[in-house]
């Protein structure tokens, strides 16, 4: 059996137990497919005989998405600089918004290193 045999198996497998929550098998097969051949293009996993059970629990895991104040890391991560990004995780930032238009928001982070400024969308907003 060929790796792409191997991954379409393991694949179709892990889409039969995610129907259940997306209620469409087409749907969770694109998401099993696209996880499962992350995780071997990556080097990260092998086709085995625990691979399904892991991906299985993996993948019923609530994703929390980490934010501060309501601005997601992924925007800090994406505007600034790391130098920035790190004085804010690690500088216990108090936020305050300074600005505001109808669509997004200039937030400043107070840190132990200084103040950081940044625009962040406002439909990408934790409420």
């Amino acid at each position: 059996m060929t790796k792409q045999q191997k991954v379409m198996e393991v694949s179709h497998k892990v889409a039969k137990e995610l129907v259940k929550k997306t209620g469409n098998y087409m749907i969770a097969l694109k998401f099993a497919m696209k996880y499962v051949w992350g995780m071997v293009r990556n080097g990260k996993m092998r086709i085995g005989v625990k691979t399904i059970q892991r991906i299985i629990a993996t993948l019923s895991m609530p994703r929390v998405e980490p934010n501060i104040d309501g601005v997601p890391m992924w925007i800090i991560e994406k505007n600034l600089p790391s130098e920035e990004v790190s004085a804010i995780v690690c500088g216990h930032p108090t936020t305050k918004v300074l600005k505001e238009t109808e669509k997004a928001i200039n937030v400043m982070f107070t840190t132990d290193f200084g103040n950081i400024f940044m625009w962040c969308p406002k439909s990408a907003l934790v409420k």
